[in-house]
């Protein structure tokens, strides 16, 4: 508990000054719902914010001007909404809390009705299929009320569709807004002339390493199909995106008029061919460490690239290279065969690995899906225990699933993967045995200053000889990314794992945060006897130029006795 408190008095030391604002001022609005109510709202909320440019604290004379002022502004604010006629009956008063309540009670009056919604197209596309699609999608019927951002955002909606079948030229010829406040109606008339349909032309690549049918993969148009500015740009991004290339410009030609046809000339800035990576820092899980690495990022024309890595920490050492191979839409597919080294000890014991794998990688939107099969020697010893050795063949599938704003400095998002893999005794492999692990962490945010940060992990095995099984398939806990207050992998090695963990955390400067948190779980062989491990404490977070950097002082509930411990974590927060 003397955690928690000391952590509310810093926020409160440290809270900002718009929490002792001198002038506080509340608006009572009734009448008004949902679209139009916000709009009001905003427009209220930036009035006053003006007004407190000029003047933090504001006098009466202030607030005075600030209330008449606004009944002009609530007018204006509905009108998107077809409302032009509108009852205000408002007042304002200081209360006994020494605020300023400003009161307004709003009839909108009626909606102005359209009694006529005619669009004509003309022009030598007024009989493709998609206009006509387009024009019974319009936003406005008649007898809806006239909403003016609905009816801005419809007639500019016909250029995004003459746009995507090659109608480049077409034009808004008319458009006319008769309103009738008499009777509150309104009636809308729009003329639009397509212009000539055009056509992709030859494609032609500049000077490239890599081989046309290549780069053809990543493009979404070709010759001869209907010009489309909306594929033309996703083009030039997939070819931005796939990793070859700084820099990707697409200059129109000479339009051939026979067949009404748009050459393209793509021009290709490739990356350097080889690239080169040096770096070290300090994790309280791992201590010291450096790593260095070699790419090879344009092995041939075919896209095919290579990476090359060597770590380096207190615990031990990995080296590490992957062939990749691009598959058939090499923005989504790709194949790859790796060979692995690693030699580290831990709390839970010392281990030496090879593995030698291939896998095959497909991303859909949010989501990527991953099947792999490895083979994997491993020398290795519990602590205290015999050497052992372990000889395996494993399959596995992993999904994944990530949607954030940012991979490096996320404000919100949730990331989960699921990993099931495993071995067949009479398949190459000493033993067979299932594993299963679900990992789970959200970002949430409650406003600007406040959010909460939950991470969840559940493992599992399923073998009738756990003693063969290798240390790196074992689960472990403890450390600066499992239950904090507990050394790296101190808790385990055993046959499942649980760990869960909530933290709040609050924005005290810029990307600076300060955490409290509360940790739980443990790596245990039988469900009935978790012995889960409680704990808590205080951070600081910093989201750097290269990640979220997070310094943590955690402490054990579930053993009093327990010294605290300070550590360190660096990498991305999902």
């Amino acid at each position: 508990m003397r955690f928690l408190i000391s952590f509310l008095i810093i926020i409160a030391c440290l809270a900002p000054s718009w929490l002792l604002a001198e002038t506080i001022i509340r608006y009572d609005i009734d009448g008004l719902k949902e679209k139009p109510l916000d709009n009001v709202k905003a427009a209220l909320d930036g009035a006053q914010k003006t007004a407190e440019s000029k003047n933090q604290k504001l006098d009466k004379d202030d607030i005075q001007r600030l209330f008449y002022s606004n009944q002009a502004l609530i007018k204006t604010a509905i009108q998107p909404y077809g409302y032009f006629a509108p009852t205000i009956v408002s007042s304002y008063k200081k209360t006994a809390d020494d605020e300023w309540q400003l009161i307004y009670h709003i009839n909108p009056g009626p909606g102005i009705r359209l009694t006529q919604v005619k669009i004509d197209i003309i022009g030598p596309g007024k009989d493709e299929a998609t206009f006509a699609t387009w024009e019974n999608k319009f936003p406005l019927k008649v007898g809806d009320v006239f909403k003016s951002q609905q009816y801005t955002d419809g007639k500019q909606s016909f250029y995004a569709v003459a746009n995507k079948i090659g109608y480049i030229r077409a034009r808004l010829q008319t458009h006319v807004v008769k309103i009738n406040l008499n009777d509150y109606t309104a009636s809308i008339h729009l003329i639009y002339n397509t212009g000539q349909q055009f056509f992709f032309g030859p494609i032609q690549f500049g000077k490239s390493r890599l081989k046309d049918s290549f780069l053809r993969k990543f493009l979404t148009v070709q010759t001869g199909e209907a010009y489309s500015i909306p594929k033309l740009l996703q083009s030039q991004q997939n070819l931005s995106n796939s990793g070859y290339f700084t820099d990707v410009s697409i200059e129109q030609g000479k339009k051939i008029k026979k067949h009404a046809q748009i050459p393209l000339a793509i021009s290709l800035r490739e990356i350097k061919q080889m690239q080169y990576v040096l770096g070290a820092g300090y994790g309280t899980d791992t201590g010291y460490r450096g790593q260095v690495g070699w790419n090879w990022r344009l092995i041939n024309s075919s896209g095919d690239h290579l990476q090359t890595n060597y770590s380096l920490s207190q615990i031990g050492s990995n080296f590490g290279t992957t062939y990749y191979i691009p598959g058939s839409n090499p923005l989504t597919e790709q194949y790859a065969i790796s060979a692995n080294t690693a030699d580290y000890t831990t709390d839970a014991g010392k281990s030496n690995l090879q593995r030698y794998g291939v896998n095959y990688t497909r991303n859909a939107g949010y989501w990527q899906f991953t099947s792999a099969l490895s083979y994997q020697i491993e020398k290795f010893s519990l602590t205290s225990g015999p050497e052992q050795n372990a000889h395996l063949l494993m399959p596995s599938v992993t999904w994944l699933y990530l949607y954030t704003d940012s991979a490096l400095h996320p404000t919100y998002g949730l990331r989960m993967s699921i990993n099931i893999q495993g071995a067949a005794q009479p398949v190459l492999s000493d033993l067979s045995f299932v594993q299963y692990q679900l990992d789970v962490r959200s970002l949430l945010p409650i406003n600007d200053r406040n959010r909460f940060f939950l991470r969840g992990n559940i493992a599992g095995t399923f073998t009738d000889h756990f003693e063969l099984l290798p240390l790196s398939l074992r689960f472990t806990a403890g450390g600066a990314q499992s239950v904090r207050g507990y050394a790296y992998q101190s808790l385990g090695p055993a046959k499942n794992l649980l760990v869960m963990s909530g933290e709040y955390q609050f924005r005290v400067y810029k990307k600076w945060h300060l955490a409290y948190f509360q940790d739980l779980g443990n790596a245990f062989n039988d469900a009935n006897n978790m012995d889960l491990q409680h704990s808590q404490g205080v951070g600081i977070v910093w989201q750097s130029p290269i990640g979220t950097m997070e310094l943590d002082y955690a402490k054990s509930i579930t053993q009093k006795d327990k010294a605290g411990m300070i550590q360190f974590s660096m990498g991305s927060l999902l």
